[in-house]
C-alpha cells in the first residue's frame, strides 16, 4: 500500500505523507498505527519512515506520537514481524 494522505500533526499543521502501511496490534485493539514517510533519504537505497497512532475523525486524520515505552516496543515488534514475513 502506498497512497498519499493529508494529515494534521500534533501542532495542527497539515502534512501530505506517503502511507506505507496501516495496522493494528492485539494489545491495543482500539488504535490504528500508520507507517509513513516524507521520502527523506537515509542513503542511496533507503528512505526514513515513521510510525504514529492514526486518529480519524469524520473530517480529518491526525498523527499522534507513541509516548508509552511499552506500547512503542509492542508496535515496533509487530511491524518488524509483519515485514519479515
Amino acid at each position: 500500500m502506498e497512497n498519499e494522505l493529508i494529515v494534521s500533526g500534533e501542532n495542527g499543521i497539515k502534512y501530505t505523507i506517503k502511507v506505507i502501511d496501516i495496522f493494528t496490534v492485539d494489545e491495543y485493539p482500539d488504535k490504528e498505527y500508520i507507517v509513513y514517510t516524507f521520502e527523506e533519504p537515509v542513503d542511496a537505497e533507503q528512505i526514513k519512515a515513521y510510525i504514529s497512532i492514526l486518529k480519524e475523525t469524520e473530517t480529518d486524520f491526525s498523527l499522534l506520537g507513541i509516548s508509552d515505552k511499552d506500547e512503542w516496543e509492542i508496535v515496533l515488534n509487530a511491524f518488524n514481524k509483519a515485514i519479515a514475513n
